[in-house]
């Protein structure tokens, strides 16, 4: 018995030992086993508050369709223009031009251009393809409609007292006012057609190297209407040189020459750098006036005709 107890005891110490290493091993082999898994933790999300939006859109309300324009927010609030044409539809891609203010721009599918211009008054011409130009004064900010109405046509032909083409390089003008007109240039046949007028009454010119020319009567067109077969006839223009002094002789740094003929509403400058200056005229008698330096001269009526002539004027 003596020497069956150590060996009970033995046996007993190996089984604690090996019961103890498999239960370490079954410890560090699946610890998930030991505990719950606790969530991962996370950063708290923000939700940033949305900024308010500026109160200054547009609300276009029309019969056919009404449109919500927000502002431009670096610009303001904005000016909108909507072309339509005489049938109210709306004109996608009809040209908005403002020259001072370097306007180019067209208007999109619904007929809407919108313009972040400051607040004041402005002038804009409107054009678009087989419609008649128009000019128009606006308000900034605030909403305008424009109608074009289908666009008319004047064509014709340039040709000198000899009924021939005087030469290449010409163009022709339809003029309604100071800022509404019409051009194109003169083929070299001495052929043209000016498009895209809106009715009213055009004075015609036309000008080229050496010729001017001047329809004694205005051609009228209504709306939608093309009117060919003019007739333009144009004279040999005279080269003037003209010469403008101070009154102690010293010569007008900067200046003009203004020559007006009698019954004429047409005006000819000729612009004088150091006391001189040179313009093509066409014949004719003729009021001359001069600016210098905010002086003024009105000299005698001065008649031109032939290929050269000279004015000169002495500032009082």
């Amino acid at each position: 018995m003596t020497n069956v107890a150590p060996t009970i005891r033995r046996l007993v110490l190996g089984a604690v030992l090996l019961a103890l290493g498999a239960l370490g091993w079954w410890f560090q082999a699946t610890p998930e086993r030991r505990a719950p898994a606790r969530p991962t933790a996370q950063a708290p999300r923000v939700v940033k508050a949305p900024k308010p939006r500026a109160k200054t859109g547009l609300r276009i309300e029309r019969p056919n369709a009404t449109f919500i324009v927000e502002a431009d927010p670096a610009n303001g609030p904005r000016l909108v223009v909507r072309v339509l044409g005489s049938d109210g539809a709306p004109i996608e891609g009809a040209e908005v031009t403002s020259a001072p203010l370097g306007l180019f721009d067209h208007t999109d599918d619904r007929g809407l251009l919108l313009i972040g211009w400051p607040p004041g008054t402005y002038t804009i011409h409107v054009s678009a393809a087989g419609h008649g130009r128009v000019r128009r004064t606006v308000e900034a900010p605030g909403i305008v409609d424009v109608a074009l109405h289908p666009e008319a046509t004047i064509s014709g032909e340039v040709v000198d007292q000899r009924g021939l083409f005087p030469g290449t390089d010409g163009s022709i003008h339809a003029i309604l006012s100071a800022e509404d007109r019409g051009s194109a240039n003169v083929s070299d046949d001495g052929r043209f057609t000016i498009d895209r007028l809106a009715p009213g009454a055009y004075e015609l010119t036309a000008d080229g190297v050496g010729w001017f020319g001047r329809l004694e009567a205005p051609v009228v067109v209504e709306a939608g209407q093309h009117v060919t077969g003019v007739q333009l006839v144009v004279r040999s223009v005279t080269l003037v040189s003209a010469r403008l002094v101070q009154a102690d002789g010293a010569p007008c740094a900067d200046g003009e020459v203004e020559l007006s003929r009698a019954g004429s509403d047409l005006r000819w400058s000729i612009w004088i750098h150091d006391g001189r200056g040179k313009a093509e005229v066409p014949p004719g008698t003729y009021a001359a006036a001069a600016v210098c330096q905010e002086r003024t001269v009105v000299g005698p009526p001065q008649k031109i005709d032939g290929t050269e002539a000279t004015i000169a004027l002495t500032l009082r």
